[in-house]
Formats: C-alpha cells, structure tokens, sequence
C-alpha cells in the first residue's frame, strides 16, 4: 500500500425533478444527470458526524439545483445551479455541536 486513503463514493443518476438523499457514511458524491436537466435537490446526510467532510462533484449542468441540509441541521452556501465537469462543485465540513455544515 502506498499509505493513500480511499472514502465511499456515492454516485447519483439523478433525473429532471428528482429528490437525492446523500448517505451519511460517504465523503463524496457524484451527481451525474444523462444529460443536461433543468431541476434536482439534493439532501445532506441525515446523520454526519462531527467533522465529516463531504465534496460534491458534477457530471452535467442542472440549471437549478435545490441544495438543502437534512433536518434541524443548517447549511451554509448551499448550491443553487452547476454546470456539468467545471468547478460548479464543493466541499463542506459538518460541525455537531450547532448542526451546521460549513463550505470549504
């Protein structure tokens, strides 16, 4: 081994108007459309845990993405559109003690 760590990756093949929960135990999402849709929502994980990291990458454009935390938690600079393979994506760090998820 060369010491490198490997994270679970979640990979999702949303649709025009679908609703995407992200799993609680990955650190990154890939959202990968067939093609360019016009909407989707994506949902932070429902249980993170303090410091969990998590980046969020794209595959094609969703002209308008509704990106929201999971229950009481809050989330700081959520997504509102992403054009497909450019740097429309993010990373963001989840804090327990205020339930907050924070953009890198």
């Amino acid at each position: 081994k060369n010491g490198a760590t490997v994270d679970s990756i979640q990979y999702i093949a949303a649709t025009n108007g679908s609703s995407n929960q992200i799993y609680s135990n990955v650190a990154a999402v890939i959202v990968n459309p067939a093609g360019a849709i016009a909407s989707a929502t994506v949902i932070m994980p429902a249980t993170p845990v303090n410091g969990q990291t998590l980046t969020i990458s794209f595959g094609n454009t969703i002209t308008a993405i509704t990106h929201s935390a999971s229950g009481g938690q809050t989330l700081l600079g959520p997504l509102s559109s992403t054009v497909g393979n450019t740097t429309s994506g993010s990373s963001w760090i989840y804090y327990s003690t205020n339930t907050t998820w924070y953009r890198r």
